[in-house]
């Protein structure tokens, strides 16, 4: 709402510069003007254009023009706050014209002055009315002295008097003062017109006209014939005897002043009223002779000043002006102007703070025009200043406002007529301030301008519109997204003079929520058509929505799931939660195989998938969990295992039938022996038993490898796995000169696992590592242990090693160096070490050999019992069937 109100005293300010009745410019510091508004122009009959490309200079009256240092100078320099003069300015066509100036800086925040602001009032029509005037004072005056000297040397009426002042003779102006004719005065004692008030003094001033002076001047009332008395001002003057010397008669010359007394009585209740003025006015009224020595002060002065009358009254009133004001103005008055103008002035308090003061001069002149006081009407303007120069801050915040919006601002008049545009706009429109000032919105499409003029006259009327999503279009003729908000400008008054409006390019955020909608599109179909059961998760690890492929392969319904926490639900085994708890936590996408129950009690093998879901703002909200049928997978992984198993086997045949020849010839030829009835059987056959023995374990490994079995977890110790491989291979081993070199650490080393996947693992191990020795060699097989129960076997081969490139690619399917293998052989002992909870990592350098490493976890509690109870083996991971 602050913002708005900022907006709309930004636009008055605005409009009261476009619309000031008075001429109104902004000057730079070289005098140049910036800005003028159309009164100035219309003052000095140019152009904005033309205006604003000259000086303050060119347009001034070459004998108005500074006489030695500039007042826009003095501003830039911060020794002038404020500058008033009447002068004359150059219209076009080249007449003269006064004008009243007054100019003031508007600075930063630094206090630094950044341009100035003048203001020009027309004096011209004034100017020629005070010629006008003063002539016919001057006219006036000239008859007022003549008439003044015909008064003082000519009377109304004269008369004379005997000694008793009985009327001896009267002028014919009598008649026309009083009304009398001069039968009617003649012979009539003087006295008998006089106020009764006023005759006993008069007479003894008459008295003493015989004692002291031959002439004697009174004032006093004289009955007209109409019974009213006139004010009448006498001069009575003594007629001397020639020869004695006595007076013989009186002269009088009288005339009317009853006006002048009238005159002089309302002088004096003037006065009274002016007194009670000035007594109790707020303003301090000052009076001052033409240097400016305080003669008269009004009690104003305390309150306001804090002195008193007595203290200031005979003081100079410059003294009381602040010293930056005090040198420039007093050189001014006393030189004799004493302009009339109201100059804004800090005046010092006696306190010693000075306070802000309006002061308007108004000289007294005498009859021949000079200087003989001048009134002085100070008043406090210190909460006006305030108030001006929070309005001047708060204008140009709200000008820095405007200007800096990172969005479009603009505003038009009641007719659409556009009053200003911010830089923003030009750079998200493209079109300049100049080319949309006092013309219509450039930016509104065709088809919406209807919608557009709608819109206006609801704000019009006082409404205001927030978010009105439309396309505009830029100067170049492309199409841009926008959120538009509008509201009315009021006046002062509250009268709405135009509508201002702000405009936020939103395309971007509308290709968002685009791409955003497309992305829901996407995941909602890949959720409604997934083949795969799909959990979605929320942050409690609750179901919030479960797709169609859950219903039709676990059997349970949407109804039955929702709401359900994950660890809680139905077709998952009592271990799955210890197994799914830990993914969750570490936050990245994870997979694990388990064996999930359906609803009607079937197990089925899956690979749950566990990825991190994201809101708009990219904030985790939930986890999304793609269950998948491992069925057929595990079904055809057993049967490439089974294949690999054959593939072995039938690999080993050689070596196995050359082992089970020797013992065979060895028993053939102790038959034979026996049959030629040699002595000493006894000892034949042992021999015989022990071959045999000998045939029968490496056929009974032979069919282990070959048949297909049930996969079995127990604990087997990985000692006697690795001997049982040994002894099966050793043969081949021999066949193809490579020595085969066991070392074993102490201590128990038992594994839970299926003992014929290990071994398979094993074989294929060793397997190939005689392969890499086509000339022999050594292969030596290491069982060790390492921290948090796990167990190493390392087989190490200083065969042909493995190219680098090759490496890489280990365990694709179906990639192999062998001319007749498969490549399914490494990717099969891959897996079955990954589904024992192991690692299994190569190294290898060409022509160096190849060093092949298992991790196994071990059994920590169990010390190498050939018979784990059930209970030990749940304890140690569970059991899998």
């Amino acid at each position: 709402m602050s913002s708005e109100n900022e907006l709309i005293r930004e636009t008055f300010s605005r409009q009261t510069f476009h619309y000031a009745p008075i001429g109104m410019a902004v000057l730079s510091a070289s005098g140049r003007l910036l800005k003028v508004n159309p009164a100035l122009c219309r003052l000095l009959g140019y152009s904005e254009s033309e205006l604003e490309a000259k000086t303050f200079k060119d347009i001034s009256h070459p004998e108005d023009l500074p006489k030695d240092v500039s007042p826009i100078t003095l501003f830039f320099e911060s020794k002038l706050d404020v500058y008033e003069t009447e002068k004359r300015y150059l219209h076009k066509n080249g007449r003269e014209i006064w004008a009243m100036l007054a100019v003031t800086p508007v600075k930063d925040e630094t206090n630094t002055p950044i341009y100035l602001v003048a203001h020009i009032v027309d004096l011209t029509q004034k100017k020629l009315a005070e010629a006008d005037l003063i002539e016919q004072q001057r006219l006036l005056q000239e008859k007022e002295l003549l008439y003044q000297s015909i008064a003082d040397n000519s009377f109304d009426f004269i008369t004379r008097h005997d000694l008793d002042g009985t009327f001896r003779e009267v002028s014919a102006s009598c008649h026309q003062v009083l009304g009398y004719t001069k039968q009617e005065m003649v012979g009539q004692p003087a006295f008998a017109f006089l106020h009764p008030d006023e005759m006993q003094h008069i007479r003894e001033q008459c008295k003493s006209l015989f004692h002291t002076s031959y002439k004697l001047v009174i004032t006093h009332r004289f009955r007209r014939k109409d019974g009213c008395y006139l004010w009448i001002e006498s001069t009575l003057i003594a007629i001397p005897e020639e020869e004695t010397g006595g007076v013989k008669e009186f002269v009088i010359v009288s005339r009317d002043i009853n006006e002048r007394i009238e005159t002089f009585e309302q002088l004096k209740e003037s006065q009274r009223k002016y007194r009670m003025i000035a007594d109790n006015a707020r303003e301090i009224i000052t009076f001052t002779n033409p240097q400016g020595k305080i003669q008269y002060i009004s009690p104003a002065v305390t309150p306001l000043l804090g002195y008193g009358e007595d203290e200031v009254v005979g003081t100079s009133i410059f003294d009381y002006w602040h010293p930056a004001e005090r040198r420039v103005k007093q050189s001014s008055e006393l030189s004799g102007s004493w302009s009339s103008s109201t100059p804004y002035s800090r005046l010092r308090h006696k306190d010693g703070g000075y306070v802000q003061i309006e002061t308007t001069f108004q000289p007294i002149h005498s009859e021949t025009g000079d200087i003989v006081q001048v009134l002085c009407i100070s008043r406090d303007i210190t909460k006006r200043k305030q108030a001006e120069d929070e309005l001047r801050m708060t204008k140009e915040k709200l000008e820095s406002f405007i200007s800096n919006h990172a969005d479009a601002v603009w505003m038009v008049d009641r007719d659409g007529y556009v009053q200003q545009v911010n830089a923003a706009f030009q750079r998200l429109f493209q079109w300049s301030p100049a080319e949309t000032l006092s013309f219509q919105l450039p930016v509104i499409l065709s088809q919406e301008q209807k919608r557009v003029d709608e819109l206006r006259t609801k704000v019009l009327s006082g409404g205001s519109v927030v978010g009105y999503e439309s396309v505009w279009q830029r100067k170049d003729g492309s199409l841009v997204e926008v959120s538009t908000t509008l509201f009315p400008i009021r006046d002062s008054s509250g009268r709405i003079t135009g509508l201002a409006g702000t405009t936020q390019d939103i395309s971007e955020k509308k290709n968002a929520e685009r791409k955003l909608k497309a992305s829901k599109e996407q995941f909602k179909a890949y959720l409604e058509q997934n083949i795969d059961p799909v959990l979605i998760l929320d942050m409690h690890y609750r179901v919030i929505r479960v797709n169609p492929a859950f219903e039709s392969t676990f059997g349970w319904s949407i109804d039955e799931i929702v709401g359900t926490r994950v660890f809680d639900l139905p077709s998952v085994p009592l271990d799955t939660p210890h197994r799914l708890g830990p993914t969750f936590e570490k936050m990245e996408p994870q997979s694990i195989e388990i064996v999930k129950q359906k609803k009607d009690g079937t197990l089925i093998p899956v690979l749950i998938s566990i990825f991190r879901l994201l809101d708009e703002a990219g904030t985790h909200n939930g986890w999304a969990l793609n269950l998948r049928d491992m069925t057929a997978y595990k079904q055809a992984e057993q049967l490439l295992i089974n294949s690999e198993k054959l593939s072995v086997a039938g690999q080993l045949a050689a070596g196995i039938a050359h082992e089970i020849r020797n013992p065979i010839t060895a028993i053939k030829g102790f038959i034979q022996l026996m049959s030629s009835g040699i002595a000493e059987k006894q000892l034949y056959y042992e021999i015989m038993a022990s071959e045999i023995e000998r045939i029968e374990m490496i056929l009974n490994e032979l069919l282990i490898l070959a048949k297909p079995q049930a996969v079995q977890t127990r604990p087997s110790d990985v000692r006697l796995l690795l001997n049982q491989v040994v002894t099966l291979l050793d043969s081949q081993a021999n066949m193809n000169n490579v020595q085969i070199i066991t070392g074993f650490d102490t201590g128990p080393a038992w594994i839970l696992c299926d003992e014929n996947q290990i071994k398979q693992v094993c074989i294929n191990l060793i397997k190939n590592a005689i392969e890499a020795l086509p000339g022999g060699g050594i292969l030596q097989i290491h069982l060790g242990h390492q921290e948090h129960d796990r167990l190493i076997v390392r087989f190490t081969d200083n065969g042909i090693g493995i190219p680098e490139a090759v490496l890489n690619r280990l365990g694709q399917p179906f990639y192999t160096t062998k001319e007749k293998g498969t490549g399914l052989g490494f990717m099969v002992s891959k897996k079955i070490i990954e589904s024992h909870n192991g690692t299994i990592t190569i190294r290898s350098k060409e022509n160096e050999g190849t060093t092949i490493e298992l991790n196994l976890p071990g059994l920590p509690a169990f010390h190498g019992s050939l018979s784990p109870s059930r209970s030990e083996v749940e304890v140690l991971g569970g059991v899998q069937d």
